[in-house]
């Protein structure tokens, strides 16, 4: 099977969507769509949700069937099998244990191939080698539209724990695994720039043992963070939400904004004492301590709240209300 990527949910030329996966992705899309009047910022269209390209995919219920026969696999699971996911049953005729049938999570996977393309290409605009814009564009590399995007991937068990649960009132999933893997990993990615250092890999580079006040310092200081400054002369398209400030409340500077945010994930102690108990393996705790998880794991749990906890203590008022400012402004300026 080899069904072409196609546009869904007004999300615009940049989202490609898989072999059905959109009625999968669709409650994240629409938790997305309440963050703006949650938080009360600034409105943004969904075709301003994906600013860099992106797969979604989903593996479509397959362990229903639990089939070796391709008839049966989809899109989602040839994906995940690209990556080292196992397909249908193992060689006793049981159901794997593996990530794609039991687990509860999802995942942002990029071709180390079009990062090496990216930053290369990168490079020589760094460098100053191209004498305009445009002639840069036509230098990009093209890359595979299915191997080389950043994919986004919904397991069936993720799918599962993303079923809506009432709570007292309150219709909330068991785990955000959506918005944690697109509001988290995936603006985690895009809002470093393409082909650049994730924003968790640029914290992770001061050091990991650092308070909340290093790291926002030293994030704002950094000339690898300058293009979210909302006074960076190059950024017209901040500097134009900037000047119309008066008409469009909540505008406010992302790189404070994701700095203070990501910071404090990334810092915060009940969580990093929870997740260092001698009890808990080494494997876990490198998983869940890693500044990656920190970053989406609060993103998921605050953006669209959840039945599981993701184990984190309390934060400084208003932190979640200046992140979807941050990423309404972000994303409209795109």
């Amino acid at each position: 099977m080899d069904t072409q990527g196609y546009k869904a949910l007004g999300l615009g030329d940049t989202g490609m969507f898989w072999d059905g996966s959109e009625q999968y992705w669709e409650p994240t899309i629409k938790a997305i769509d309440s963050i703006w009047n949650t938080h009360g910022t600034i409105p943004v269209n969904r075709d301003r949700y994906l600013p860099e390209d992106v797969n979604l995919i989903a593996e479509d219920n397959r362990s229903r069937y639990q089939s070796n026969d391709p008839k049966y696999h989809t899109e989602g699971d040839q994906y995940f099998n690209t990556f080292g996911f196992e397909n249908g049953l193992d060689e006793n005729g049981n159901i794997p244990t593996t990530n794609n049938v039991a687990s509860s999570t999802a995942g942002i996977y990029r071709s180390p191939k079009g990062v090496q393309l990216l930053h290369n290409y990168q490079e020589l605009v760094d460098k100053g080698i191209f004498n305009s814009p445009e002639e840069a564009a036509m230098f990009r590399p093209n890359l595979d539209d299915k191997l080389d995007r950043r994919t986004l991937g919904l397991t069936d068990g993720g799918a599962r724990a993303m079923q809506v649960i009432d709570d007292e009132g309150n219709a909330r999933p068991f785990s955000s695994v959506g918005m944690h893997e697109l509001g988290g990993h995936y603006y985690d990615d895009v809002i470093a720039g393409d082909s650049r250092m994730t924003a968790n890999a640029i914290m992770e580079s001061y050091g990991r043992d650092l308070s909340r006040e290093e790291y926002i310092e030293k994030w704002m200081n950094d000339p690898r963070t300058e293009h979210l400054n909302l006074h960076d002369a190059s950024n017209t398209g901040l500097r134009t939400l900037l000047m119309n400030r008066s008409h469009h409340g909540g505008v406010v500077n992302p790189r404070e904004g994701f700095g203070e945010y990501y910071a404090g994930a990334i810092a915060e102690p009940h969580y990093n004492s929870i997740w260092s108990n001698p009890g808990v393996s080494e494997k876990e705790q490198k998983y869940k301590k890693s500044f990656s998880e920190k970053i989406a794991r609060r993103v998921g749990e605050n953006m669209r709240p959840q039945h599981q906890s993701e184990k984190f203590g309390i934060f400084e008022n208003g932190s979640n209300k200046k992140f979807a400012d941050s990423l309404a402004t972000f994303l409209n300026s795109r």
